[in-house]
This record gives C-alpha cells, sequence and structure tokens, in this order.
C-alpha cells in the first residue's frame, strides 16, 4: 500500500512543480490511486493504534504487573487493566543520550531518534521525506505516518 501511496505523491509532486509528462492521464490515475492507498493506510492506522490516552497516569504513582494473565483479569476490570498497560508500555515520558538522544550526521543537535515532541495533528497523515542515500544518483524516501492526536511528551 505505501509503495502506491508513494507512486502517487511523486505524481502529485510532478504535477505540482509543473512538469511536462507524456502521459497525464497515468499520472492522474497515480495521484488518485495514491490518495486511496494512503487513506487506507491511514483508517488501518487509526484501527490499530491508540495514541490518546484515556488515563494518563499521575506521576508514576502506579505499577502495572505485565506478567498479569488475561485469564485472572475480571470482566469488570479489562478496560482499566488494558489503560494501564498502554501507560505501562507505551509511554516515552523522556529522552536522555542513554536511549533516545543522537545526533544525527553533522548536526552539532542532540534529537530523540523517535522524533519527540510531536505536534497535535487532527488526523492521521502518511507523509514521505527525501533521506540522503549512499548512492547520489538515486532518490529515496522515508515514509513518515503521524497518528490522529499525537500528543507530546
Amino acid at each position: 500500500m505505501t509503495k502506491i501511496a508513494l507512486k502517487g505523491f511523486l505524481a502529485q509532486k510532478l504535477k505540482d512543480e509543473g512538469t511536462v509528462v507524456d502521459d497525464l492521464s497515468q499520472l492522474n490515475s497515480h495521484t488518485e490511486a495514491g490518495n486511496k492507498a494512503t487513506q487506507t493506510v491511514c483508517q488501518y492506522v487509526d484501527w490499530l493504534l491508540s495514541t490518546r490516552n484515556p488515563n494518563p497516569p499521575d506521576e508514576d504513582m502506579w505499577i502495572h504487573p505485565c506478567q498479569r494473565q488475561y485469564k485472572d483479569i475480571p470482566n469488570w476490570d479489562i478496560d482499566s487493566d488494558y489503560v494501564d498497560l498502554l501507560n505501562t508500555v507505551q509511554g516515552h515520558t523522556s529522552c536522555s543520550t542513554s536511549y533516545c538522544l543522537r545526533k544525527k550526521g553533522t548536526e552539532s543537535e542532540l534529537k530523540c531518534r523517535f522524533h519527540f515532541p510531536f505536534d497535535l495533528c487532527a488526523q492521521t497523515k502518511l507523509e514521505f521525506e527525501k533521506v540522503h542515500s549512499k548512492n547520489i544518483n538515486e532518490v529515496q524516501y522515508e515514509q513518515k505516518l503521524l497518528p490522529i492526536e499525537m500528543i507530546p511528551s
């Protein structure tokens, strides 16, 4: 899906730049297919991932026992247990040089390798960013998925 989305992104980029092409209908077809693929990827991510914390912890006052067996969790406690599990294993609360802060290339500033903190966004986006490759004749793109309402740390 993301290959189709990238092809659509590149087709739209050619159109935006006003590049003359032999087959404009094929360019339009790639753009349309790319938009549909992007929409499908974003819908799947919205269905699969949770970026909104329904109950953020208060100053790390609790610990979730991740070894807890699903069969041992009473039905009335499943939602609460899930929230606690998300708070335990999906949080990126602070950056450090021993975990995620890195210098990239010739930059002098340390940056989080997970790109935290994120800005809030109203809807999930699939973006493509040009990346440097060892072969200067080859252009490569990296996909960047920004889930809905990504909350800064």
